[in-house]
């Protein structure tokens, strides 16, 4: 096993787990920052240095050991938590002195006063740096889990000597681990082998040795892959047809972790006590940054060859799970990042191009990132394959060949964007669909006698009872196409996963009651972060079919980014941002699926008549319900003043009442009057209103009548242009019907306080 080396005893001190190391700051969230931060290392040292001159009152890294001891050893508990305020206050302090020195060193100009380009701190601070924004979220939640988070859980007394084989190398991985002091392959880390035989599907049809769960999308130039070997990268364009001066290739690389190949295989940098984890400072990170991290990590690696005769130690994970290390010989030309990779393929004069697009594993893509693969599929020739790879070939690739498909389907067939029905492979949509993948827009409230007498204990939850998918829908002109388009590209990409599926089934976990808490919170967060992903892509595909994409695609003048595009809905942002604060209430079981399913409107032929409902606001499942309340106190409310002033409140009125007001008010010419009063009005409903034989109508969906189909954040000219939309909608299904038209009204139980809607009648409308 190796001998103990006397020379060893020098490493004590520098073991992390030890007191002098917490002494030393060497906390998780300033490990962190060091490693993220160019220069970090340097900044790091020349605060230690400062904080060693200024120590005549107070030292602050001991400071913050002696109230993290404290905390620890601390029996009462009042005393705890102010150990604890001043634990977390004293690291911020020094999380933010160790930014501070980095911004001197790197912002030179900012020294001087006059320096026209100079950059502020606080402006340095919020350029592009999501990631040490990230770092310093872990400094925030401290009081949750101050040792973990911050700190060491487990300290292991201080080894006296040290085992090493009789190459003079350490035997341990902690060891190694422990010596480490490079900018990125720094203390406490450790290179993983980034390759996973183990992970290939086996319902795949195709095995490429080095790529696992390889897969061609039906119809489509667009592959995803696993991250593979560089002899994989060779099969895997040799299997797409690609040869030197043949077929060129993109290939994307969403992985965000640095990632470095060894002797041909990739090998990523995880921390030694969660190996199986992705190191979450990267949260946010650009291409530029991780890729200077991953050279960073290349000379780390090669300086630590150096130490270690020209070997560095790794360690790879096994199939049942077991971590084992081992020494890996290296050089200089067997150490590559992703980049240089790919270069070198260019240079061997394979036609293939490489972008890096980080995605947070398990996060939705940015409106940026969605426009950087615009771009490169854009700027491609047309028999380009597109290829995507993250760690596993799963979530962040299917997204990634999710996009892909909706790109070139527009880029080669213009507007309005649809699955193609003469496609050959369009036979093959729907095999890996949910259970409502053959009619995915109808209301999946609205279901068949068949099901309905087959399903005693009421119908299973589906994507359409999350009422967010059914708003953003109807919110564009071109919505209901351009979803079902998506939902079809979902359908051909889900070989590992199935976008829709996903969201459901982490509904299902959330909602199992005899699961462990943590469990439900984990699925309720993934979850929510699945629907944020399909949300994007419905908003993706609708901006896709939109006259603001054809500039990009020479079919137009009109250029507008997606992220642009986004900024300009503000109820768009407002629907994501009430995925993100309260995601629980998509995800609940209605009360009207608790029980055993029964026709709640009683009226068969009704309910098939909104289900047949195909407009691009009155769509499936909705029905226009009486927008007016004939109330003797509601009628009355306009006709009292303000305190004096001329303003009036009123409910919503027919167009009788709205007369009436305006009489009342003075406002209608009359003979004696031949100047009438001028009245404002000003309407502060952000629901589609339409009138019908005088009386106001809004939409509501068949199964939730009663529930407000709120647009936070909608804009006037929006609300306005959907009413237009629901009018045509209207008059469409009129000519369709022999001049009749199906509306419902609200009815008021006092005895029972509850509301219901029963059916109008199918009024003659002209």
């Amino acid at each position: 096993m190796g001998k103990v080396s006397d020379c060893c005893s020098t490493i004590t001190p520098d073991l992390p787990n030890t007191e002098e190391s917490i002494r030393r700051g060497e906390y998780a969230v300033i490990r962190s920052l060091i490693r993220v931060l160019e220069g970090g290392v340097e900044g790091k040292r020349q605060v230690d240095k400062v904080i060693d001159k200024c120590a005549s009152m107070q030292n602050l890294r001991e400071a913050i050991a002696c109230y993290r001891s404290s905390i620890l050893c601390q029996a009462d508990e009042m005393k705890r938590e102010a150990s604890l305020s001043f634990f977390v206050e004293y690291l911020e302090r020094y999380y933010f002195l160790i930014c501070f020195a980095v911004y001197l060193h790197t912002e030179r100009e900012a020294l001087h006063p006059v320096s026209p380009g100079k950059c502020s701190f606080t402006e340095w601070m919020r350029l592009d740096r999501s990631y040490i924004a990230y770092c310093a979220g872990n400094v925030e939640i401290a009081e949750e889990r101050p040792m973990g988070a911050l700190g060491y859980a487990n300290l292991k007394p201080s080894l006296a000597k040290s085992a090493v084989s009789a190459d003079g190398r350490p035997l341990e991985m902690s060891q190694v681990a422990a010596l480490r002091n490079g900018e990125v392959l720094g203390s406490q880390t450790v290179l993983k082998s980034d390759h996973c035989p183990g992970c290939q599907h086996p319902s795949l049809p195709e095995r490429l040795e080095g790529a696992p769960n390889f897969r061609e999308i039906p119809g489509f130039p667009v592959y995803g892959v696993a991250n593979p070997t560089i002899e994989g990268i060779r099969s895997v364009i040799q299997r797409i047809g690609s040869s030197k001066g043949g077929r060129p290739v993109f290939w994307h690389n969403m992985r965000e972790e640095p990632v470095v190949y060894i002797n041909g295989k990739p090998f990523v940098l995880r921390e030694v006590e969660r190996p199986y984890k992705n190191m979450l400072e990267y949260t946010g990170i650009d291409c530029e940054r991780v890729e200077r991290m991953e050279t960073r990590l290349k000379d780390d690696i090669l300086r630590e060859a150096e130490r270690y005769q020209g070997a560095i130690m790794v360690i790879h994970e096994t199939d049942d799970g077991q971590i084992s290390d081992a020494w890996e010989h290296v050089s200089l030309p067997a150490v590559q990042t992703p980049r240089e990779v790919f270069r070198c393929f260019e240079e061997d004069g394979f036609p293939i191009k490489y972008a890096r697009v980080p995605i947070t594993d398990g996060k939705a893509p940015k409106g940026s990132d969605f426009d950087t693969l615009a771009m490169n599929i854009i700027s491609a020739s047309k028999d380009t394959a597109f290829v995507f790879n993250c760690q596993m070939g799963i979530g962040r690739t299917t997204t990634g060949t999710v996009i892909a498909c909706l790109l070139k389907l527009r880029i080669d067939y213009g507007r309005p964007i649809r699955v193609l029905v003469g496609d050959p492979s369009h036979k093959e949509l729907g095999s890996h669909s949910d259970h409502e993948s053959e009619n995915q827009l109808s209301s999946s409230m609205c279901i068949s006698g068949k099901n309905r007498a087959s399903e005693d204990s009421g119908r299973s939850f589906g994507i359409n009872d999350i009422l967010l998918l059914w708003k953003i829908t109807r919110l564009f002109d071109n919505g209901v196409e351009c979803r079902e388009a998506l939902d079809s590209i979902i359908d051909r990409c889900s070989a590992l996963q199935n976008i829709r599926q996903a969201v459901l089934q982490y509904r299902q976990l959330f909602n199992q009651q005899h699961v462990e808490p943590r469990e439900r919170r984990v699925a309720l967060n993934r979850g929510a972060e699945y629907l944020e992903r399909y949300f994007r892509l419905i908003a993706f595909a609708a901006y896709l079919g939109s006259e603001e994409f054809d500039g990009f695609c020479g079919q137009g003048k009109s250029r507008m980014t997606f992220k642009s595009w986004l900024h300009q809905r503000p109820e768009v942002q407002a629907m994501k941002w009430s995925i993100r604060l309260r995601p629980g209430r998509f995800f609940t079981i209605p009360e009207e699926l608790r029980a055993p399913h029964e026709s709640q409107h009683g009226d068969a032929v009704m309910e098939a008549i909104v289900k047949d409902r195909n407009g691009s606001v009155l769509g499936k499942g909705s029905i226009l319900k009486m927008y007016f309340f004939p109330v003797k106190e509601l009628l009355a409310t306009y006709k009292s003043m303000v305190d004096g002033y001329p303003v009036y409140s009123m409910a919503t009125p027919t167009i009788a009442g709205a007369k009436e007001m305006l009489a009342y008010l003075g406002a209608k010419p009359t003979a004696e009057a031949n100047d009438p009063q001028k009245v404002v009005l000003t309407d502060l409903r952000e629901e589609a209103v339409v009138y019908i034989n005088n009386t106001p109508f809004v939409l509501r969906e068949l199964n939730k009548p009663v529930d407000t189909l709120k647009h936070i954040g909608i804009t006037g000219p929006v609300v306005e242009h959907m009413e237009a939309r629901l009018k045509e909608d209207i008059i469409s299904e009129i000519r369709q019907s022999g001049g009749r038209m199906l509306l419902h009204r609200e009815e008021y139980n006092p005895a029972l306080k509850q509301a219901s809607v029963r059916v109008l009648g199918e009024y003659l409308c002209r």
